[in-house]
């Protein structure tokens, strides 16, 4: 086979670029110009795709050179365009080799370039063949593999593996192409810690190889635990199909330890879709796994396990509550993020929760960290020794959830990896319980956006100052918890709205009496005015307004935008009537 022709997609792609007059003396535009070197290195290539000794060595070459291009593209639309830019050039250059290259990538490439790749072939076979053609393909000259393409069928049952803990599965799979195709093997590993995703594909082509697979499946077995079982080439073409289904999911969140192998998977991914299309019900509908486990394991279900956890160590824990709400969390983030049955523990899956996915999506003040760590530390203690685990997958799992929750009790409360803890950052035990905390996060959150929602602004400082480095810092590198950074978020986000300067001490002022609760009828004039359906800055407006119209009434020695401001009785009283629907409007139906 030739070897890999892969490059960088290029970034213009608003530009057409045209190329030198061809045979044909014609100039044409290409939908990716950037990759024009990759094109040609293909089309080079196609030599060796031509001299293909059958009809697996073609698949394996276009999988190689082709399909590969796939890992580099930055989604599956830049490398549809560039697929069909490839299928014009071939087809604009004639020759036998790209020919064979438009059948192969027609029969054997993704399915959905099946009818651009077929129609290209047979116009380039059409003007060939018509009168007056310069040059053609005589049908005799293509190989005879051209037709045994995309038709491997499995060969008996499929062997199937699942590690000890359940986290992953491992599907073998032979298959051969009609007349005398070569027997070869496909193994699919999923990952049933993280929705169920295919994360890998081997091929596997050499006799030995071929015996010994199945053989290291069993052994496997043997010597860590799992189970090892053969099944019908029906039932896995299901659990490959839910598999490919569950991959192609473009709202599963990011979590980066779940990340499939890339390169083998999308250069192997459409051989393999062709194959499971062949296999018994191979083109049947399938439901994803992380699908299964949601409908397995509704609310009742998932508070029911939490109970019997908290029943079994009900005396460990200065809260109780707190430790049920946390092991919520934990079972609703199994479910609902990782896709898997909250029962099941395994390294894979501890790691994740504990050091990847609750780290930046748990709120969890300073107080509480210890706790929550105690509690993750029984938590999976205990689904350890209900599962019975064999003591070395015991000893592994209880050593990744020592590193897993070390990790979680320092990013959980780090502001670069947790974009809550700023927030949450001074919370006293008191202040701790769910509610509570969901409501001064809404408003602190309200009053200093999180990063992704301050804008674009930078803030550019000559010399080190508040904590900050000399240069550029962008608004979103800003901490909220400090009161300078709050100013200067609020400052930001206000100029790039065109806010009068001598408007801005009564923005900031709102902002810090949002932040410390205080006058406390400040959050709920703008729980009102939030309800009739006021954007973020049309409240802050009328809160400005508010406080300058009304904060010169402060106390003597009071300074402008103090926290202390609930004295202020006539700033307190206007904002009691922000967002009150008065009774004459509500007889006359506005407010």
């Amino acid at each position: 086979m030739g070897g890999k022709s892969r490059s960088r997609h290029g970034r213009n792609k608003s530009t057409p670029a045209r190329r030198s007059p061809g045979r044909g003396g014609t100039r044409q535009v290409l939908r990716l110009p950037g990759l024009r070197d990759v094109y040609d290195a293909v089309l080079a290539g196609s030599a060796d795709l031509a001299d293909a000794a059958d009809a697996l060595d073609a698949e394996l070459w276009l999988a190689a050179n082709v399909c590969a291009i796939r890992a580099t593209a930055p989604d599956d639309a830049g490398y549809h365009l560039a697929m069909l830019d490839l299928i014009d050039e071939a087809r604009r250059d004639g020759r036998r080799q790209c020919l064979i290259l438009l059948q192969t990538m027609a029969a054997a490439g993704p399915v959905g370039l099946t009818e651009p790749a077929h129609l290209a072939a047979r116009r380039l076979s059409d003007r060939a063949s018509s009168p007056g053609a310069d040059r053609g393909v005589d049908p005799a000259e293509l190989p005879g593999w051209l037709n045994h393409l995309g038709k491997a069928e499995v060969v008996g049952d499929c062997a199937v593996w699942t590690d000890v803990f359940g986290e992953f599965m491992q599907i073998y799979c032979e298959y051969t192409h009609p007349g005398p195709g070569r027997r070869h093997g496909l193994l699919f590993t999923i990952d049933l810690g993280f929705q169920g995703i295919l994360k890998n594909i081997d091929v596997i082509v050499k006799p030995a190889d071929l015996d010994q697979a199945v053989k290291d499946m069993a052994r496997d077995t043997e010597r860590d635990g799992g189970r090892f079982e053969r099944i019908p080439a029906a039932d896995a073409a299901g659990r490959l199909r839910a598999a490919l289904v569950a991959s192609a999911d473009e709202s599963l969140p990011p979590v980066l330890t779940a990340a499939p192998e890339r390169d083998a998977l999308y250069s192997m991914l459409p051989l393999a879709v062709r194959r499971m299309m062949t296999m018994p019900g191979g083109d049947e509908p399938a439901t994803p796994t992380g699908v299964q486990v949601a409908e397995a394991w509704p609310a009742q279900r998932r508070r029911q396990l939490a109970e019997e956890f908290r029943a079994a160590h009900s005396d460990q824990w200065d809260d109780p509550d707190l430790a049920l709400m946390f092991v919520a969390r934990i079972i609703d983030t199994c479910v609902d993020v990782l896709g898997t049955a909250p029962d099941r523990i395994g390294p894979a899956v501890v790691a994740r929760l504990f050091g990847e996915v609750l780290p930046v999506t748990l709120i969890t003040p300073p107080v509480q960290v210890d706790q929550a760590v105690r509690v993750g530390h029984t938590w999976v203690r205990w689904l350890t020794d209900m599962k019975e685990l064999p003591r070395a997958a015991r000893k592994q799992v209880l050593k990744t959830s020592t590193a897993a929750l070390t990790a979680f009790s320092k990013l959980s409360i780090d502001r670069r990896f947790n974009p809550l803890a700023p927030y949450v950052a001074d919370l006293s035990a008191a202040d701790t319980d769910g509610p509570t905390m969901q409501q001064i996060v809404s408003r602190r959150g309200f009053a200093v956006p999180l990063p992704g929602r301050r804008g674009g602004g930078l803030i550019e400082l000559p010399a080190p100052a508040n904590g900050l480095p000399a240069g550029q810092t962008h608004v979103d590198a800003l901490d909220p918890a400090d009161a300078h950074h709050r100013d200067v978020i609020t400052a930001i986000g206000q100029s790039a709205r065109g806010t009068d300067a001598r408007r801005m001490p009564a923005y900031a002022a709102v902002v810090e009496q949002l932040w410390h609760d205080q006058p406390p009828e400040l959050w709920q004039a703008v729980r009102r005015l939030q309800a009739a359906g006021l954007p973020r800055q049309q409240i802050l407006d009328r809160l400005a307004q508010a406080w300058q119209h009304h904060g010169s009434d402060a106390s003597p020695g009071q300074a402008p935008g103090s926290t202390d401001a609930g004295s202020t009785d006539s700033y307190v009283t206007a904002l009691q009537t922000l967002g009150r629907v008065r009774p004459d409007a509500r007889r006359r139906g506005g407010a």
